[in-house]
């Protein structure tokens, strides 16, 4: 699926009008479904500082669309939620698989917090 940006002015003697774009590429978007992420659900819902939760996603095709790993390197080892990191350095290595269009679950320990 694809969108194609067009920004409308309101200029107060002409009335609404167009802005054209330079490159018609750059004024467009392909959203794919099959590669966008979803998490279902987290446990405990409510997380504090070194508290330790469960995340289930979906990566869809994601891994796909990373390139140039070492050989040494993972997918990923933290991600965030809201503004705190979550770490899953420690839960997660090269053993542990996760299936593309399945619900997987990943547990990882909460970093900082911002301050509430």
């Amino acid at each position: 699926m694809k969108f194609i940006i067009s920004v409308i002015a309101d200029d107060p003697d002409l009335g609404p009008t167009p802005i054209a774009c330079i490159n018609q590429a750059l004024c467009t978007v392909t959203y794919n479904k099959i590669y966008t992420p979803v998490i279902y659900y987290l446990s405990p819902p409510v997380v504090y500082y070194e508290s330790f939760t469960e995340i289930w996603f979906d990566p869809k095709y994601m891994y796909q669309l990373i390139q140039d790993l070492d050989n040494d390197e993972m997918y990923f080892i933290n991600a965030k939620l809201g503004k705190s990191l979550l770490d899953f350095e420690f839960n997660v290595d090269f053993d542990d698989s996760f299936g593309a269009m399945n619900r997987n679950r990943v547990r990882g320990q909460v970093g900082e917090l911002p301050a509430g």
